[in-house]
C-alpha cells in the first residue's frame, strides 16, 4: 500500500519511518552511504529480510566496506552521499531523489555502482 501511495504522488517507492528512524521502503530495503559506510536498518521485526539485502551485506564485507546496522534518521537519507534500495526485482537500484531533492547529484554513486557490478559478477558464477 505504501508503494501504491508513493506512485500516486509520482514517486517510485515510499520510505517507511518508525519512531526509531527509517526501517525500510514499501517493498524494498534501504541503504544509505555516508563517508564510505553503508547504513541500513537491523534485521528484526521492523523490516522484512531480503535475499538481495543479505547479498549486499556480504558483498560489502568482501569489499571491505564498513556497515552500520541501525535505523538511519530521515535527515541522514536526504544528506547522504548515496542512497539505494534493494529487492528481488530491481536488485540494487540507486535512489536519485528523496522528496524531489537530489541525492548524490541525481546520479548513481560509486559504491552503488560497485555493489551492482559485484552482484552481476556473482550472478555469472551461479
Amino acid at each position: 500500500l505504501a508503494r501504491e501511495a508513493a506512485a500516486r504522488q509520482g514517486a517510485y517507492e515510499a520510505i517507511l519511518v518508525h519512531a526509531l528512524g527509517i526501517t525500510e521502503c514499501g517493498s524494498s530495503n534501504l541503504f544509505i552511504v555516508k563517508d564510505g559506510r553503508l547504513i541500513t536498518a537491523p534485521e528484526g521485526d521492523q523490516i522484512l529480510s531480503g535475499i538481495i539485502r543479505e547479498t549486499v551485506l556480504q558483498l560489502a564485507a568482501a569489499a571491505g566496506l564498513p556497515v552500520e546496522l541501525r535505523y538511519p534518521r530521515p535527515e541522514e537519507a536526504v544528506a547522504a552521499d548515496e542512497v539505494f534500495i534493494t529487492n528481488s526485482i530491481d536488485e540494487i537500484a540507486p535512489v536519485l531523489a528523496i522528496d524531489e531533492k537530489a541525492v548524490a547529484g541525481g546520479k548513481p554513486g560509486k559504491i552503488t555502482i560497485l555493489l551492482q557490478e559485484r552482484l552481476e559478477a556473482l550472478k555469472q558464477t551461479i
